[in-house]
């Protein structure tokens, strides 16, 4: 979760985007741990 100034809070999946520019990862307040299930 990331505070925007605009928006309030977003969320992103970094998988989505790459490596974080710093600019964004200090702005994160809340990380959620995942995964990939491979089972399907």
């Amino acid at each position: 979760v990331v505070a925007d100034e605009e928006a309030g809070y977003i969320t992103i999946d970094e998988g989505d985007y790459g490596a974080l520019p710093m600019t964004i990862i200090d702005r994160i307040v809340h990380s959620v741990p995942g995964g990939r299930l491979d089972e399907f």
